[in-house]
């Protein structure tokens, strides 16, 4: 009975360590509610979603780079937009 407790102590002891670890990471990044960590949640889907959108569409593929260009971010701008077709020499 007692390793029973002891382990089950153990095991409460880790998840509210781990508990502990994931809100400081979350204080860390300024999110102090849980209406603003659904919020970041939701970032990432809306990011994935625009991506997926981008692939199919190089006019939105251009807004998307081009709002992230405003934004500080040429770097994901750049993997955003759509490759400039290399150009053939024509022969004279």
């Amino acid at each position: 009975m007692e390793a029973a407790e002891s382990s089950n102590h153990t095991a409460a002891t880790r998840a509210g360590d781990a508990e502990l670890r994931a809100l400081q990471a979350l204080v860390g990044m300024g999110v102090d509610d849980e209406r603003q960590a659904a919020l970041l949640a939701m970032r990432g889907a809306v990011a994935r979603a625009a991506y997926s959108i981008a692939q199919t569409s190089p006019e939105v593929a251009r807004l998307i780079a081009d709002a992230l260009d405003r934004d500080g971010h040429p770097d994901l701008a750049d993997e955003l937009r759509p490759p400039i077709p290399e150009t053939k020499e024509v022969a004279s």
